[in-house]
């Protein structure tokens, strides 16, 4: 799966689109993507429309998180989301006429 890394900045040594094998799971039209999978750290993302809006230490705060955005949609961090979301568009759409997604 290849998703757009809405946190990548041109000074972030992360990448611009996340690339991994994990399987994504839906949590209420909303995808949690467990892409790093080690003894010593995990990442739970969270996905909307191809893009990462979300990343949490764990599945239970990527699910708090969707919870928030779609039960509370005025909170500070779902406003956050949602402009985090829109700005990324762009990149999201170069990404793939690019070919990288």
């Amino acid at each position: 799966m290849r998703y757009v890394n809405s946190f990548h900045s041109p000074r972030s040594l992360d990448p611009a689109v996340y690339s991994t094998d994990a399987e994504p799971v839906e949590y209420r039209g909303l995808l949690i993507v467990n892409r790093i999978k080690s003894t010593s750290a995990r990442c739970f993302d969270v996905v909307k429309d191809g893009i990462c809006i979300g990343q949490y230490a764990g599945p239970r705060g990527a699910r708090e998180f969707v919870d928030t955005l779609l039960d509370r949609p005025r909170d500070f961090w779902a406003v956050r989301a949602m402009s985090k979301l829109e700005d990324a568009r762009a990149s999201y759409y170069a990404a793939k006429r690019a070919g990288l997604l």
